[in-house]
């Protein structure tokens, strides 16, 4: 099957990194060899209060998360690690996130979880809340493995931008998305949402969306420079996921999408480190 935005996001890897990826539809795949951990994300719009109607595992997008159990069965991973929004704790009263957590204890692993964020687990001034699901086959590990703790934030936001932008990242008086209430002060950030601005009094980048650049103002984190009224570029906003010197070799608009679904790896690095560390230790006490 063809999926056009995700064949962006893999040229969009592969431009990045030496280990070159493919995609594929997760219905059409069968592990040809056990591995030995599994990483995911499954699609979050099912589980998200951005959107008004979630349908949890009742919605085509939240099924594909029984796939990815069929995976991990079929892999016999040693481990693994899943990544989704913080609000699949509540959705539906909880009920949701029992039947995921009963799915994954069923196929034999013991699971734990807790829900991070780049501005407290990342040094990065930036809210993003996300659900980590770990599960390991062996209870040793298990009992052995703990979440990263909270670190201090030393930046500002200010500090992860750049000096100088081009010109198209400027909004002009009269475009047509143009903000209405333009920010009325420098080192402070702001959100775009449709027609009405609204702070971060926290001083953090407001959640990038998977929506943001998709049309108009939705979901545009905003500020106000030397030069007048700006977005945040892709490159920039792609420092905030913990990725620098990124390269965006896709559209505009798709490069902001792309950066709204990713997952901030300074955060999944400090976890990835706590599984190596219990995955590495000797069985034997």
């Amino acid at each position: 099957r063809s999926f056009p935005s995700h064949d962006k996001a893999v040229i969009s890897y592969n431009k990045n990194n030496k280990l070159q990826i493919e995609a594929k539809d997760i219905k059409d795949y069968t592990p040809a060899f056990k591995y030995d951990f599994v990483i995911a994300g499954f699609p979050c719009p099912s589980f998200s209060k951005a959107n008004p109607n979630p349908e949890g595992l009742e919605d085509d997008r939240g099924k594909l998360f029984f796939e990815l159990v069929r995976v991990i069965r079929q892999t016999r991973a040693k481990f693994f690690c899943l990544e989704n929004v913080d609000n699949l704790l509540t959705i539906d009263n909880g009920n949701t996130f029992q039947k995921i957590k009963q799915e994954l204890e069923y196929l034999g692993y013991f699971i734990k979880w807790s829900v991070l964020s780049p501005h407290t687990h990342g040094n990065i001034p930036a809210l993003r809340n996300r659900l980590f699901i770990v599960g390991f086959a062996n209870i040793k590990h298990y009992e052995a493995f703990s979440f990263p703790e909270e670190i201090e934030l030393t930046k500002s936001v200010f500090d992860l931008l750049d000096k100088s932008v081009d010109k198209k990242f400027y909004y002009e008086e009269g475009d047509k998305h143009y903000p209405t209430c333009s920010p009325a002060e420098e080192g402070k950030v702001y959100q775009l949402r449709r027609t009405y601005l609204r702070q971060n009094k926290k001083d953090l980048l407001p959640t990038i969306t998977h929506t943001i650049g998709t049309g108009g103002n939705n979901n545009v984190p905003i500020i106000r420079d030397e030069f007048g009224v700006r977005k945040i570029t892709p490159e920039e906003l792609f420092r905030f996921q913990g990725v620098n010197n990124f390269i965006c070799p896709s559209a505009v608009s798709t490069a902001y999408q792309q950066v709204g679904n990713a997952v901030c790896v300074s955060v999944v690095e400090r976890i990835a480190k706590n599984i190596k560390k219990v995955i590495e230790m000797p069985l034997t006490r």
